[in-house]
């Protein structure tokens, strides 16, 4: 069978880039399987969500450091559940729908801004913005 070759629409990620995926997602099923073995009685509602909001912000953050590619929608699942969890461990109620997308909203700009930096369109595209 021939081997497939990297191209323009289809890259492979680097061992490393596949490394700290399998990390993130052993840490989140890590820290899951501990919060199901820990009662209730004993840890704060909205615990569980932290951990994970943590978790998923942390192997984000060092997705940046090491200039892989940043997911908008990891970015805002983290920051949603962190925002959600620590609403619940101080019993404020928050709306979170709301609180969501606006998360999401600015997870796209954020993301778009620590992907590219400060480029504008028109350094990008010398036809564009004329």
């Amino acid at each position: 069978m021939p081997e497939l070759k990297a191209n323009s629409t289809t890259q492979a990620i680097s061992t490393a880039e596949r490394l700290l995926y399998d990390l993130g997602w052993a840490s989140l099923l890590i820290v899951t399987g501990v919060f199901w073995l820990i009662p209730d009685a004993r840890m704060p509602g909205g615990s569980w969500l932290i951990a994970v909001g943590v978790i998923i912000l942390l192997f984000t953050l060092a997705r940046l450091i090491y200039r892989y590619s940043i997911s908008v929608f990891a970015f805002s699942a983290g920051m949603i559940a962190l925002i959600a969890g620590i609403s619940s461990v101080l019993g404020l109620g928050l709306p979170l729908f709301p609180i969501a997308l606006i998360v999401i909203g600015c997870s796209i700009i954020l993301v778009r801004q620590l992907e590219h930096g400060s480029d504008s369109p028109a350094e990008e595209n010398p036809l564009c913005c004329r």
